[in-house]
């Protein structure tokens, strides 16, 4: 069983996603994933970027966030929640979820974004999960961020 967020975790979910027809046939989507205040960790952060779409075999590059069109910025516990079904739309209302990039290459990604859902669905059922502190205890300064950017990526 793979720990969340792990090299292993993240090769499994490459596997899954290049098994996705559905991943494949939406558009392209470069997203980034940054989960911060991992339970193990010694501070670190978590990043990776996930390549959809496009026609093209889905791909998985741990470390970096630098060639993504979106970010999504979270905390372990919503990454968790996201990772096993919690809608992110629902994450973000709540303040739990910081998007970061191209807001419209992501809204033109629904259909990708729906079948992304499913294949973490089934990755983390053989996943191991850390008890990580809950997020939604501690009060909000501010609801939902969204950091738009004009003319295109997270990078630019």
């Amino acid at each position: 069983m793979a720990a969340f967020l792990s090299d292993e975790w993240l090769a499994e979910l490459a596997e899954a996603l290049r098994s996705s027809p559905e991943i494949q046939a939406g558009p392209r989507l470069a997203l980034g994933q940054v989960v911060t205040g991992l339970p193990s960790a010694e501070g670190d952060d978590v990043a990776y970027t996930l390549h959809l779409g496009g026609g093209e075999p889905a791909r998985v590059v741990p470390g970096t966030v630098d060639e993504a069109d979106v970010v999504l910025v979270e905390g372990y516990a919503t990454a968790r929640a996201i990772a096993t079904g919690t809608p992110a739309g629902e994450l973000l209302v709540e303040g739990r979820l910081k998007v970061r990039g191209d807001v419209n290459a992501l809204i033109a990604a629904q259909e990708g974004l729906a079948a992304l859902s499913e294949v973490l669905g089934l990755v983390s059922v053989g996943t191991h999960f850390e008890d990580a502190a809950d997020e939604t205890a501690e009060p909000k300064a501010k609801p939902a961020s969204v950091e738009a950017e004009p003319h295109g990526g997270a990078g630019e």
